[in-house]
């Protein structure tokens, strides 16, 4: 078979698993509200599995192992209704009851403002408000009738979707424990139906998503828990209203990059504000979501997780967006597991496009290897143009005028005479 046949039967088996996957996504979009209960009893046989098989290694059966393993967590889930549940219906109670004085103090505050500021008048009691805005009303009348009707059968819709979580609810645990009794059974078999061939490859890449699976359930959720513990405990001993229900929903929530501890510290923030008793309440609660921040940013996710998932904020939102969009709270469930099995297949699939043929030729794989390697260890420096000289005037140094030394006559000795001797006189001579 030559290069181009290899091509074409690539392309092909690569449209039918394209077709498998868009068909499986649709029969799930479809199937939703029918398969949540399934996905879920999946998530918690997933999460569970590794304690049934100590319980297994000591000598007990798997059956057995499974039912001490789910009773242990409904057991838990139990404890936690019984001893918050009543706690945050208490608040709860309590903060309706004091809303209204809230209110009206929170109005008095406002009204002097609003009259100065904007020269507008609020009404302080209802007959006043009717002999003002009663015309507006009976006008709005039918639109409020409108809004009563949605109202009524949003509340009718809430009940049959509490109906449906107490039949979700009854279900997940029969489903879970048939999946924890097979479910090395079910790994097993799935493992033989991969061709020998391909069996140390699909069996490194599913290791690989164990690993990432295992990072979210197995440590993002000790995460959640022990900073709703946190939280809740936090808030209670500040006092702020809501306070354990305010922190439990902060910390199922952190697994949102921003958005979790976003939403729990502007609630907790104002129901300080709205009981307002000072501001070392107030103050409280922003050393508290930034203590656990920092504390959880340095010890809790380090020592627990171990690592992360591979995703970065962006696209946790993302994912949850789009997977709560399409498939519900199903979605929900499994938007940042998928996302990073996602992410996982689409590094392989890179990796295989850059060891074909379709790429280029070994030398060109190495110069990529190289060239992402090196992007990688180092960000990718900015270019930076070269800054232009600007010539520098060079200061013509000024002459300073020297002056000439005026010369001194130097007195030169004369010298003495020097006596000349005579000549001698002639001599006579004789006749």
């Amino acid at each position: 078979m030559d290069s181009a046949q290899q091509r074409s039967l690539r392309a092909r088996r690569a449209l039918v698993g394209v077709l498998l996957l868009a068909a499986v996504l649709f029969v799930v979009w479809r199937l939703r509200s029918v398969l949540t209960p399934i996905f879920l009893a999946l998530l918690i046989a997933y999460a569970t599995d590794p304690l049934v098989d100590r319980l297994e290694a000591r000598r007990m059966p798997r059956w057995v192992g499974a039912v001490v393993v789910l009773v242990a967590i409904l057991g838990a889930g139990l404890i936690f209704a019984v001893l918050l549940v009543p706690a945050i219906a208490a608040e709860i109670a309590a903060f309706a009851t004091t809303l209204p004085d809230q209110i009206d103090r929170a109005l008095g505050d406002l009204e002097p403002w609003v009259r100065r500021s904007f020269d507008v008048e609020i009404p302080t009691t209802f007959h006043e408000a009717m002999e003002r805005w009663g015309a507006q009303i009976q006008a709005a009348a039918p639109r409020l009738a409108g809004a009563a009707g949605s109202i009524v059968e949003s509340a009718l819709g809430g009940v049959l979707s509490l109906l449906g979580f107490l039949l979700t609810a009854l279900v997940v645990p029969v489903f879970s424990y048939y999946l924890l009794v097979d479910f090395d059974r079910i790994v097993g078999r799935s493992r033989v139906l991969v061709p020998p061939r391909h069996r140390q490859r699909v069996g490194a890449l599913f290791a690989e998503i164990d690993r990432t699976m295992a990072a979210f359930f197995r440590g993002q959720l000790t995460v959640m828990l022990i900073q709703a513990a946190l939280y809740a405990t936090g808030l209670a001993l500040l006092g702020v209203p809501l306070g354990i229900g305010i922190g439990i929903l902060t910390g199922l929530l952190v697994f949102v990059p921003y958005v979790g501890v976003g939403t729990g510290f502007v609630l907790a923030l104002t129901m300080s504000l709205l009981h307002f008793d000072g501001w070392g309440t107030p103050l409280g609660v922003v050393l508290l979501y930034g203590g656990v921040n920092v504390l959880d940013g340095l010890v809790i996710t380090p020592r627990i997780v171990g690592g992360k998932v591979g995703l970065g904020p962006v696209a946790v939102i993302v994912a949850l967006m789009a997977c709560g969009e399409l498939f519900g709270f199903l979605g929900v469930l499994l938007a940042v597991p998928l996302a990073a099995v996602v992410r996982i297949l689409v590094r392989e699939g890179l990796r295989e496009y850059m060891a074909s043929d379709v790429f280029g030729t070994e030398s060109d794989r190495e110069a990529a290897k190289l060239e992402l390697e090196a992007i990688d260890a180092d960000p990718v420096p900015v270019p930076v143009p070269d800054p232009v000289p600007v010539p520098v005037p060079v200061p013509v140094p000024v002459p300073v005028p020297v002056p000439v030394p005026v010369p001194v006559p130097v007195p030169v000795p004369v010298p003495d005479p020097v006596p000349v001797p005579d000549p001698d006189p002639p001599t006579e001579t004789n006749p």
